[in-house]
């Protein structure tokens, strides 16, 4: 049996080939890991993301099914599992594989107990559907309805519910409920808040779809205000004419106070850096 600080080793070295972007070597260290401590949650974890990385998402999956949802699993490693199912979905789905993503995501929602994280797995299976798969938007829309049932305050879930109804063609119903959501993220993080910049974004898509081009560039403008470097919403305003006249000329923005990021709670504005966890050595 391996000593605990051979397991430390053995677990640094496959965090730092995880990071350097190695994780066909990594998952053979973490495996290692596993052998020698079957319930190592954090090297379980990365064995699976590194798993997903390299894009073997089947493996990825039946390995989180064999060595977490055992006969002995209790309540917190059921959880966890939950937990670590999503994340692997949303990595999956993120990085282009939507197909392989639905698994994850749909295993994570079987097992989920918890009304919060339920709701988040419901909006995720959502918003896979209608953004990536574009396809099945009754199903999306009975799923991201369940997650407002939970928090119906919530932009990102809001916003999830008014991109389904785009996708339908539902472009009236689209605008009311994106711009609920607009006002919801204003009021929490301010014009200037992180993520803002999307939101304003998909209004525009909404209104440029529902035949209002001057309504759509205002936010568009909105958009690159929040975010300068906001790419499609710069793209759509060249497109569309420029900065309506109305907007030209505005002060420069006072630097906005520090906002702290929520916790993210769906893939629906995904980032191309993704964030890695770092779990620290053996305990």
């Amino acid at each position: 049996r391996a000593r605990p600080h051979d397991l430390d080793a053995r677990f640094a070295l496959g965090q730092l080939l995880y990071y350097r972007g190695e994780y066909r070597e990594a998952v053979t260290h973490f495996e290692r890991v596993i052998r020698s401590r079957p319930r190592h949650l954090a090297a379980i974890h990365l064995l699976a993301d590194s798993l997903v990385r390299d894009d073997r998402h089947r493996e990825a999956r039946e390995r989180i099914h064999a060595l977490l949802l055992t006969e002995d699993a209790d309540t917190e490693q059921i959880a966890f599992t939950g937990q670590l199912l999503r994340d692997c979905g949303v990595l999956t789905m993120t990085r282009g594989y939507p197909r392989d993503a639905e698994p994850f995501l749909r295993d994570a929602l079987e097992i989920a107990s918890d009304r919060t994280f339920r709701a988040r797995v419901e909006n995720d299976l959502a918003w896979l559907l209608a953004e990536y798969l574009k396809e099945r938007y009754d199903e999306a829309e009975r799923l991201v309805s369940g997650a407002l049932e939970v928090d119906p305050e919530n932009p990102i879930f809001l916003a999830t519910l008014a991109w389904v109804y785009y996708r339908c063609g539902r472009f009236d119903q689209a605008l009311g409920i994106q711009q609920q959501a607009v006002r919801i993220v204003l009021r929490s993080r301010g014009r200037f808040g992180p993520g803002v910049e999307e939101f304003y974004y998909r209004l525009g898509r909404i209104q440029e779809a529902a035949q209002h081009p001057e309504l759509a560039r205002i936010s568009y403008a909105m958009a690159l205000a929040a975010r300068t470097d906001f790419a499609p919403a710069r793209a759509a305003l060249e497109r569309l004419g420029g900065i309506p006249a109305a907007l030209h000329g505005p002060p420069v923005p006072e630097t906005p106070p520090p906002v702290a990021r929520p916790a993210a709670s769906s893939p629906i504005f995904p980032r191309v850096t993704e964030a890695r966890p770092n779990w620290g050595v053996v305990r």
